[in-house]
C-alpha cells in the first residue's frame, strides 16, 4: 500500500511538472533586450533640426538612447504612448535604468550594450502597459520593483470588456517596499517576480494599470523588467479530492485529526504536521502546485 501511494504521488508530481512546462508563452518581453532598445528608438525619434517632432506621437524632443544607470532622475520620460510597440503593446510611462543586480528568479536583466538593467517605468500615477488581445491566458508573471523604499504598493491587472468598452480590475498585485526587497540570505534584489492565474480559455485583453484603487495602497513609481503570459492549459493531472479534507486558499481544513505531509513539485518535503482542525501552508513556500499526502490518499493543491 505504501509503495502504491508513493508511486501515485510521484505520478502527480511528474504530471504537474509536465503540465507547467508544456505551456506556451504567448507573451515574453525582456526590457533590457536589444529588441526593446531598438523599438524605443524607432518610436521615440525626438525632434528634427527645426525642432519639429519627427513622429507627432512622440512628444519627447530628445531622441531615445538608453539612459545612464542613475534611476528616476535620469529616466527617459514621456514615452510615445499612442503608437503600438512591436505593433502589439501600448505603453504609458518612461524608461529607467539601474545597475544590474540579483533577480528573484535567477534571470539576468542586462542590456547587451550597456550591461545595465533597463526597465519600463510605470509612472506615478497613470502608468500602464496594455497587451493585445490574446487567444487565451494562463498565468501572467511580472518582474517588478517598487520605487518607494519605505512603503508597499499595488499594481492593478485589468481586462477589457468590449461590450461596454471599459476596463475592470481582476487582480491587485502587492509589491514589497524596496527596503524589504531581499532574498532569504538578506541580499538586496533588483526585482521580485509576481504571478497571477488569469485562467481564461477564451480571448482576453489585459493591461497593467498604476492607479489608486479604492481598496488599494498609495501609488508609487514601479519598474517592470520583464513580463510573461502563458497560454491557457487545462491541467493534465486530475485533482483528486480526498473525502474529509478541504482546501481554502492556503488553509487545509480536516474533518478529523490526521497527519498531513506536503511536497513541492521537486519532491521536497515542505510540511509534515499532525492536524486536528486546520493548518496553513506558509507563504514563504510561495505559490504553485503542491502534493498533499494523507493516510486517506494524495491530493494536488494549487496555490495562487
Amino acid at each position: 500500500m505504501k509503495t502504491k501511494q508513493l508511486l501515485l504521488m510521484a505520478a502527480l508530481i511528474v504530471g504537474s511538472m509536465i503540465a507547467v512546462q508544456a505551456q506556451t508563452k504567448l507573451v515574453e518581453e525582456e526590457f533590457s533586450s536589444q529588441e526593446w532598445e531598438d523599438e524605443f528608438k524607432r518610436l521615440n525619434p525626438g525632434n528634427d533640426e527645426f525642432g519639429v517632432p519627427i513622429n507627432p506621437n512622440a512628444t519627447n524632443p530628445v531622441a531615445y538612447t538608453t539612459p545612464e544607470p542613475t534611476g528616476g532622475p535620469g529616466a527617459y520620460s514621456n514615452l510615445n504612448s499612442t503608437d503600438l510597440y512591436f505593433d502589439k503593446y501600448r505603453l504609458g510611462g518612461a524608461v529607467e535604468v539601474l545597475e544590474t543586480g540579483l533577480c528573484s528568479e535567477g534571470l539576468t536583466h542586462s542590456n547587451p550594450t550597456t550591461s545595465t538593467a533597463v526597465a519600463f517605468r510605470l509612472t506615478n500615477p497613470g502608468g500602464f502597459f496594455e497587451l493585445p488581445e490574446l487567444t487565451s491566458a494562463g498565468t501572467i508573471t511580472i518582474h517588478v520593483k517598487n520605487g518607494n523604499k519605505g512603503n508597499d504598493t499595488n499594481l492593478g491587472l485589468e481586462k477589457y470588456d468590449a461590450s461596454t468598452e471599459t476596463w475592470a480590475r481582476i487582480h491587485l498585485f502587492t509589491l514589497r517596499k524596496r527596503d524589504n526587497l531581499k532574498n532569504e540570505n538578506g541580499e538586496a534584489l533588483l526585482d521580485e517576480a509576481l504571478s497571477f492565474d488569469v485562467n481564461s480559455s477564451t480571448p482576453i485583453k489585459l493591461r497593467l494599470n498604476n492607479i489608486k484603487y479604492d481598496d488599494g495602497l498609495a501609488v508609487r513609481f514601479i519598474n517592470m523588467y520583464r513580463i510573461e503570459v502563458t497560454e491557457f492549459a487545462g491541467s493534465a493531472v486530475p485533482v483528486l479530492q480526498i473525502e474529509g479534507i478541504k482546501q481554502i486558499g492556503r488553509r487545509i481544513v480536516v474533518e478529523e485529526p490526521m497527519q498531513l505531509t506536503v511536497y513541492n513539485t521537486l519532491g521536497k518535503l515542505i510540511m509534515n504536521e499532525y492536524v486536528t482542525n486546520e493548518t496553513s501552508i506558509p507563504a514563504k513556500f510561495g505559490n504553485g502546485v503542491f502534493i498533499l499526502k494523507t493516510n486517506k490518499g494524495n491530493q494536488k493543491l494549487i496555490l495562487q
